[in-house]
């Protein structure tokens, strides 16, 4: 049996049930892809818009690990690999002892 949702609900337990920060929620809000209600002085999301919006989401497709790896991305975070030097030079460590 599928739970039953109520027509509106406070944006925290919004936030609890979508998993959305609440700062998202009111960011979707003021792009207009969410409905917000006032009553009193709380805030609502329209759960029946809300979960419309989140049925309307792509699905997650996942992006092989070798197109990020062949990136040249600057702000990589990325450790190089020990021993490796930006140039591709040898360090003075590297070459055998001379005889």
């Amino acid at each position: 049996m599928a739970a039953v949702l109520p027509k509106l609900m406070r944006v925290s337990k919004w936030c609890a049930v979508s998993g959305l920060t609440p700062d998202r929620t009111y960011a979707l809000a003021n792009e207009g892809k969410l409905k917000l209600k006032r009553l009193g002085g709380s805030t609502y999301v329209d759960v029946h818009h809300g979960m419309a919006f989140i049925d309307s989401l792509p699905d997650y497709r996942e992006v092989p690990t070798t197109y990020w790896a062949d990136q040249k991305n600057p702000h990589s975070r990325r450790k190089k690999p020990s021993g490796s030097s930006e140039s591709g030079d040898e360090r003075e460590t590297d070459k055998p002892p001379s005889s």
